[in-house]
């Protein structure tokens, strides 16, 4: 609808917030060809894929990587041996943790940051033009 409304769609670059590769026909679509949009870490996305697909026979559901990271956080803090391990002020690390889709933190307030990657849509395939940063040190965060 946005051509119809006078938008020049030659000078204008559509930007996602959200993932463009998901489902993958949407790769097929004309407008999303050079938009650009965000998407977690591809390469440690597609570890975490193959390894499940290994282990389970089927792909994983979008957010099994979230429930994965969760659970990793807590194990990684759990086995520190430490008291305070699993209280408010250790889940909240400036630095984060590493995940199947990159870094993320918890933050003070209850939510979260995650490193993103930054791609484009060119020729219905999806090429990342900023790759995720791999730690919250970086600009940006």
């Amino acid at each position: 609808m946005l051509q119809e409304s006078g938008l020049v769609t030659e000078r204008t670059l559509y930007i996602g917030l959200s993932r463009w590769d998901t489902p993958p026909q949407t790769l097929e679509l004309p407008r999303v060809q050079g938009g650009w949009f965000a998407l977690p870490d591809p390469q440690r996305n597609s570890q975490f894929r193959a390894r499940y697909e290994a282990a389970y026979g089927n792909p994983p559901h979008a957010l099994a990587g979230l429930a994965y990271d969760g659970i990793a956080a807590v194990g990684a803090l759990a086995s520190s041996g430490k008291s305070d391990a699993l209280t408010r002020s250790s889940l909240i690390q400036p630095a984060g943790f590493q995940g199947v889709n990159g870094v993320f933190r918890f933050m003070p307030d209850g939510t979260n940051q995650r490193a993103l990657a930054v791609a484009t849509v060119e020729n219905k395939e999806v090429v990342v033009i900023s790759p995720a940063p791999t730690s919250f040190g970086s600009a940006g965060f």
